[in-house]
């Protein structure tokens, strides 16, 4: 009895050195499982696509009266401010803006819209109004899809009046321009007040535009623990081009051109530039 005690403890001597090694083995692998998962995660990172401005041509509506002799709405107090650019100037240095005295009226491709993409598209939205002051109308589905040419005055589709701005969920085979990480982009299309002349001179304003959203990765982005921050600060991202706002190299704001998972909506500086886009021009015809 004694004998075999003495080779049942060699023998677990010897194995238990093969034991621990194989469960080192094993955290090992549970671990590199787990960072290759974080790592390749769903929407864990995005790109900006082009900020891009639409052309009007010289074919345009009849000038329309706005709806308001003042703003709609009230953009919000700001100090200090922080790193913004905007897309365009006027001549005396200040930003091009929609003209606040107007809603901003959109329709919504839902082609490729996530699961209650509507209500995380109104969100954004909301989000954004609130910062701008700027109103925004949503005006029903449409077929139209968001391409870079989109002209913004199409009176077969609108009627008389420029384009409402289009708000797109598309995907990389319908727009090349959404391949690999780009998750979307948008711009606006801008003209000189018609009741002024002098082009170096007049005001300038924003009429019309667009915004097209990856469909299918902001649905990949949803899967994620925080992905209906991280989508919508993609949205907001987009639609910060579409008021007016540029990229910047500060990574602490919403408008970096790539996502940052720490950042999951309009930063100081991006509210100091939505604010300033609120306090655009009020245009008696346009």
């Amino acid at each position: 009895m004694l004998r075999g005690r003495r080779h049942q403890g060699k023998l677990r001597a010897r194995l238990e050195p093969l034991w621990r090694n194989r469960a080192a083995v094993i955290v090992v692998l549970v671990l590199a499982i787990a960072g290759w998962q974080n790592r390749s995660e769903p929407g864990s990172s995005w790109l900006s696509g082009p900020t891009i401005r639409l052309t009007v041509g010289s074919d345009r509506p009849t000038p329309a009266r706005a709806v308001s002799p003042a703003p709609l709405g009230q953009p919000v107090s700001t100090e200090g401010g922080g790193t913004h650019a905007f897309l365009s100037s006027q001549p005396d240095g200040s930003p091009v803006a929609y003209d606040p005295c107007r809603p901003v009226l959109y329709v919504v491709n839902d082609r490729t819209q996530p699961f209650q993409g509507d209500e995380l598209l109104a969100e954004a939205i909301r989000g954004i109004s609130e910062i701008t002051g700027l109103q925004f109308g949503f005006e029903g589905p449409t077929g139209e899809v968001p391409l870079e040419s989109r002209e913004p005055f199409q009176k077969d589709r609108y009627g008389d009046r420029w384009a409402p701005v289009l708000i797109s969920w598309a995907d990389p085979a319908e727009l090349s321009e959404l391949a690999g990480d780009v998750a979307g982009f948008g711009g606006s299309a801008r003209v000189n007040d018609p009741g002024q002349t002098g082009r170096q001179t007049s005001k300038q304003v924003y009429v019309s535009g667009v915004v097209a959203l990856d469909g299918p990765q902001l649905s990949q982005m949803l899967e994620r623990e925080d992905g209906w921050a991280q989508a919508r600060s993609v949205i907001q991202h987009e639609l910060g081009h579409l008021v007016g706002l540029d990229h910047v190299a500060d990574e602490s704001q919403l408008m970096h051109g790539s996502g940052n998972s720490d950042v999951t909506g309009p930063q100081g500086g991006d509210i100091a530039g939505l604010s300033r886009l609120g306090r655009g021009t009020c245009f008696e015809l346009l």
